[in-house]
């Protein structure tokens, strides 16, 4: 029905999963509205409109898939090299996942030894289908979707001292200098590696639900609400596209 496909773009605009997602909803809706006006009774056959409605998903699909592949090829390479840095610090032993194991400071060199070469080789297969570095992936437009619907976990200033810092001498056979250790320990101590703004993407999306179901129910029905405890500052985008690219 016209309601469910209104429905369905009013969702996939809080959701922010991508702009296709969006642009999808917004075609379908669009086609039952074109159909309907072509139908005396002012409703789309009903055979017409599923034809219709299944071109358009056949239609995005490729497009989607595309977006998916890109956006987790830069997330990936980000927990990579987060993960590194965070074996690093003196802590480590004592947080998951390495107190977990029998032997946690024998689990912390591990992922010392072993993640750059992992890396560097998933990295390779990634530039395999995207050409360029590291860096050429944050171009894909995932990412910069991701930081201005607040749903990217990492602060800039922690992002920054990823790429900058970490990403050069993640390497076999390298490891991280005490210096650069030492920063990542100040933001994990100081509360600056998550993004501050991120509960505003399940901010804008409980209110959207609220809307729709009733005031409170989606923090009801999908509470505690998060705690954001973030001393770092709000992402520029512009800042950072310019000092990185």
């Amino acid at each position: 029905s016209e309601k469910s496909l209104q429905y369905e773009l009013e969702f996939a605009k809080a959701n922010a999963v991508s702009p296709l997602h969006i642009e999808k909803a917004e075609q379908k809706l669009e086609q039952y509205k074109a159909l309907a006006e072509q139908n005396a009774i002012g409703i789309p056959n009903k055979n017409s409109l599923k034809i219709a409605l299944n071109e358009i998903d056949r239609a995005y699909e490729p497009k989607i898939l595309a977006w998916e592949k890109g956006h987790a090829a830069w997330e990936n390479l980000f927990n990579d090299i987060a993960f590194w840095s965070l074996s690093y610090c003196s802590f480590a032993p004592t947080i998951e996942p390495w107190s977990m194991s029998a032997d946690p400071a024998k689990a912390v060199l591990k992922t010392q030894k072993i993640t750059p070469g992992l890396f560097r080789a998933r990295e390779k297969r990634y530039y395999h289908y995207y050409d360029g570095d590291f860096k050429s992936l944050l171009q894909h437009p995932s990412f910069k979707w991701e930081i201005e619907h607040h749903k990217f976990g990492y602060s800039q200033e922690f992002t920054m001292y990823l790429l900058q810092e970490v990403l050069p001498v993640c390497q076999p056979n390298q490891d991280l200098s005490s210096e650069v250790k030492a920063k990542h320990e100040d933001m994990y101590t100081n509360n600056r590696i998550q993004n501050p703004e991120l509960m505003k993407y399940q901010e804008n999306f409980a209110a959207f639900y609220d809307q729709k179901f009733g005031a409170g129910r989606y923090w009801e029905k999908y509470g505690p609400k998060p705690n954001i405890n973030s001393s770092a500052a709000p992402w520029n985008w512009e800042a950072f596209e310019s000092e990185i690219f």
